[in-house]
């Protein structure tokens, strides 16, 4: 799934053939949304896909079946209007989607909606995290430790925040957080720095004590770009960049 950023209102769908392993576009593909793209998530065992736009501070949901339908009140509006909203996370057991609200000029903020099921998805608010950095740039969850890590670029700090307790656990100095990605069965977050393209490896085993386990890496592919975006291979051997 990947959205067209800017100031288009569409996104594309993509499948992988098994055999060969090319790449092809769905059918259906664009598929229009609200304003601003930004991020995109499939959201595992409910067939549904949300899309922060962030030029109308709202999430879409779909139905990730078919015709990508959107679901009933789709798309959902905000409460904050500190911030656009920009990446998105979910807790599965919980069934509350996380979007971070990207701004450079206010307080960090991240607000939640329920997604129960296709019929009954709301908007839940904000998460009690008052003393987050500004500007949130990346989010991710720990499906079965209920933790939420929150990178915020600006501020230079990653924040952990329990999803069940609604409540901070810990925070810790980190230059240039622009893009995180978990590995669940190591307890390790790895933080990407924007424009100083520093990997950071952080042991998040205790959320309220977590550290750096690893010397820093740079990365030197394709300098001269800002890292916004990373993720972790399913078999944990590779970090993607974009």
């Amino acid at each position: 799934y990947v959205t067209r950023a800017g100031y288009s209102n569409f996104y594309d769908v993509f499948y992988v053939e098994r055999e060969t392993g090319k790449i092809n576009i769905d059918a259906n593909s664009p598929i229009t949304t609200g304003q601003g793209p930004a991020g995109i998530l499939y959201l595992s065992g409910k067939t549904m896909l949300c899309v922060a736009n962030s030029l109308e501070n709202s999430v879409s949901v779909y139905s990730s079946l078919g015709p990508y339908m959107p679901v009933s009140g789709s798309p959902f509006s905000l409460t904050s209007t500190d911030g656009t909203a920009y990446k998105l996370a979910f807790d599965p057991t919980l069934n509350k989607v996380f979007v971070s609200l990207k701004s450079s000029s206010s307080p960090g903020k991240v607000e939640y909606i329920n997604v129960i099921d296709s019929n009954n998805v709301t908007v839940g608010g904000l998460i009690n995290a008052p003393d987050l950095a500004d500007d949130p740039q990346d989010i991710v969850v720990h499906s079965y430790n209920h933790i939420l890590y929150i990178a915020s670029r600006s501020g230079n700090m990653i924040t952990t925040y329990n999803t069940s307790a609604d409540s901070v656990s810990g925070t810790l100095i980190v230059t240039d957080p622009a893009a995180i990605s978990l590995d669940e069965a190591r307890n390790r977050l790895y933080v990407v720095g924007g424009s100083t393209r520093i990997l950071t490896t952080l042991d998040v085993t205790n959320p309220e004590n977590i550290a750096k386990v690893e010397p820093d890496t740079t990365i030197t592919t394709g300098t001269g770009r800002t890292i916004i975006d990373c993720e972790i291979a399913a078999d944990k051997s590779l970090l993607f960049t974009l």
